[in-house]
């Protein structure tokens, strides 16, 4: 803490460096004078206690995609998400930290953690604090975390009654999102209605985003599949940033199909549809 506290903002955290290195060979690193290798601080780890999915900050891809949460879980999207980042090779190396701390809205764990309503527990030399993830990111490779900040842990609540999903659209598999969506439906303790759903939309904006008018939708109707449709469509009352493989028009076509996709899995992993 006491380095980032010296250097400020010409220091920069790796510890898998596959974000660091693409920005460095990209130009984007130039005002750096100093990089701080935290791989060796313990920080890697999966746990939890009934209430909340904990996961170390340095906790690599690869081991959250092999480990052991169930489909049947709230917080299954985390490792779908994880699961889905390819090549093996950036899987392997690449942190679940790094991928938050680098503000870029394209990448697939930041909105899963939007839709996980996840904590950001972040430390300095003058002590700690916790960052809800709404309030986390906030511009294209911008985050809330000042110069002298680390990101610790995440945290992501443990709910009942409750499934996830992650869809993700790409060119290809290796690709980045041209759209991906992160959902969690939470029912009511009979299992027929909604009681929270969180939509989560990612390379749409310059920051992952929720969509609430879908979420507020579903919320106290039964979980059937009509309803789901109907959120799904509703996910496009807003303009889209587009990017170099996809126009505006064309990522206001497939969103509402990736939404769909999302919620219809995570409707199925609760059983009731």
């Amino acid at each position: 803490m006491q380095v980032l506290k010296k250097w400020g903002s010409k220091a920069r955290i790796v510890a898998g460096n596959t974000t660091v290195y693409e920005l460095a060979n990209q130009g984007g690193m130039d005002d750096v004078e100093t990089i701080v290798d935290v791989s060796g601080l313990g920080l890697n780890y999966i746990t939890r206690d009934g209430h909340y999915l904990h996961l170390g900050s340095m906790t690599r891809f690869a081991e959250l995609g092999a480990s052991d949460l169930r489909e049947t879980d709230s917080n299954f999207a985390v490792k779908e998400t994880a699961m889905k980042l390819t090549p093996p090779q950036i899987r392997n190396m690449a942190t679940v930290g790094g991928s938050v701390c680098s503000g870029i809205p394209f990448y697939d764990m930041p909105v899963t953690l939007l839709a996980q309503d996840a904590e950001f527990h972040v430390a300095s030399s003058d002590g700690e604090r916790k960052v809800h993830a709404q309030d986390f990111f906030v511009d294209y490779f911008i985050t809330s975390l000042s110069p002298e900040e680390m990101l610790i842990e995440i945290q992501c609540p443990e709910r009942t009654h409750a499934a996830s999903a992650f869809v993700k659209l790409g060119r290809t598999s290796a690709d980045f999102a041209v759209v991906n969506s992160s959902v969690m439906i939470a029912l009511e303790s009979k299992g027929k209605y909604v009681a929270d759903a969180r939509i989560a939309l990612g390379a749409v904006a310059s920051t992952p985003i929720r969509v609430k008018a879908a979420e507020e939708f579903l919320v106290g109707r039964e979980l059937l599949k009509e309803n789901l449709m109907k959120a799904a469509s509703l996910c496009v009352d807003f303009e889209p940033t587009p990017s170099f493989h996809a126009s505006i028009e064309y990522k206001k076509k497939v969103i509402p199909i990736i939404v769909r996709d999302a919620l219809l899995a995570a409707a199925k992993r609760t059983n009731r549809t």
